[in-house]
């Protein structure tokens, strides 16, 4: 190899590190902050679509993450989790109500709470990659291929149970 394929191979081995590198505290609080003030708001009675929609991301994203698995022991926490948004949703169409019973929030908060563990853990690629087939996945369900768990609002797709 001469010197100019080295230093032409430079920016794709800094692209490849920077993708296996850690996610930093800044990185990891913006993937974190729109799941937690949704949460907030449920427990405030101030609760919309768009926030059910930020915790359903979450926990898509968390789901993901457990199959490449990171916190791969914690998918039960995860598909609690999802269970209680999925439930939130349901009591919403049926009532007009956002409204969440104490099991439910402590199961999102589990949810996020694993959520919050696997960020500090994975690789900025392997989110990416949890990301990349959350979106494939929503593509795929939009296109009518809607498995029999899955709970479409919109854009955003939660899962009762696997």
């Amino acid at each position: 190899m001469n010197h100019l394929q080295i230093l032409s191979s430079i920016p794709t081995l800094a692209q490849a590190a920077h993708g296996a590198g850690k996610l930093s505290e800044h990185e990891r609080q913006l993937e974190l902050v729109p799941s937690e003030k949704a949460l907030a708001a449920l427990t405030l009675g101030d609760f919309s679509i768009q926030q059910w929609r930020h915790l359903a991301d979450a926990a898509n994203v968390s789901e993901m993450l457990t199959e490449l698995q990171i916190a791969g022991n914690l998918r039960h926490m995860v598909d609690e989790g999802h269970a209680a948004i999925a439930e939130l949703i349901a009591s919403h169409q049926a009532t007009g109500v956002w409204a969440a019973n104490a099991d439910q929030l402590q199961r999102i908060n589990d949810m996020r709470f694993v959520f919050r563990v696997q960020l500090e853990h994975c690789s900025r690629r392997e989110l990416d990659r949890a990301k990349h087939k959350v979106r494939e996945f929503i593509r795929q369900v939009n296109a009518g291929k809607t498995p029999r768990n899955c709970i479409v609002h919109g854009q955003a797709v939660t899962t009762t149970s696997h």
